[in-house]
C-alpha cells in the first residue's frame, strides 16, 4: 500500500525547492490554470489549505464532503473560492521564504495525519487527506505549465490523486 504522507512530502519537496530558486518576475508569473493567481498565489493557496487541513479550519466549506459539488452547486463554488480566496490574501506581501517555511510546518503538521498515525481534526476527517493528495498533484502541474516546464514526474501522489478524482467523477455521474 503506498504511503500518503511519503507520496505528499515527495511532492512537497521538490516543489518546493523549485519554488525556492524562482526569481521575483518568476513567482509574478500568471498561472494559465488559475487566470486570476500569480505563481506565488498557487503556492500561498496551497500552503494555506494544508495549514487549514491540519488546523481544521475550513469554515467556509462546512462539511468537506460538499466539495464532491463543486461543480453542480453554485453554493459550494463561492464557498470554495472565498475559502480560496483567504488563503491567498493571508498571505499575500509575505516573502515567498516565509510562505515556504509555513508550508514546512504544516507539511509537518498533515504527514503523520497521512500516515494514519494521527487523526485529522474532526472538521477535516479523512477528507482532508485526498485534498491535500490531489491538490498537491494538481498544482505541481499548474506551477510548471506555468513557467513553461516539462510535467512533473508521475509519482506515487499521482496514483493517488487519480483514484481520488476517479471517486469524484463517479460521485457525479451517480
Amino acid at each position: 500500500m503506498v504511503d500518503a504522507g511519503s507520496a505528499y512530502t515527495e511532492v512537497q519537496e521538490r516543489m518546493s525547492a523549485l519554488v525556492a530558486t524562482l526569481s521575483a518576475a518568476q513567482l509574478q508569473t500568471r498561472v494559465p490554470a488559475c487566470p486570476d493567481w500569480t505563481v506565488q498565489d498557487l503556492v500561498a493557496h496551497h500552503v494555506g489549505a494544508m495549514t487549514d487541513v491540519g488546523m481544521g479550519t475550513l469554515a467556509e466549506l462546512g462539511d468537506l464532503a460538499r466539495l464532491l459539488d463543486q461543480n453542480s452547486d453554485a453554493d459550494v463554488a463561492r464557498d470554495r473560492d472565498a475559502m480560496t480566496g483567504r488563503q491567498v490574501s493571508d498571505r499575500r506581501g509575505r516573502s515567498i521564504q516565509a510562505v515556504l517555511e509555513e508550508w514546512a510546518e504544516a507539511t509537518a503538521r498533515i504527514v503523520p495525519m497521512l500516515q494514519g498515525d494521527v487523526s485529522f481534526p474532526e472538521a477535516v476527517g479523512f477528507v482532508g487527506g485526498v485534498i491535500a493528495v490531489n491538490d498537491i498533484v494538481i498544482h505541481e502541474g499548474d506551477l510548471h505549465e506555468a513557467l513553461g516546464l516539462e510535467g512533473p514526474a508521475v509519482v506515487h501522489a499521482t496514483s493517488l490523486a487519480l483514484a481520488g478524482y476517479g471517486f469524484s467523477l463517479d460521485h457525479r455521474v451517480k
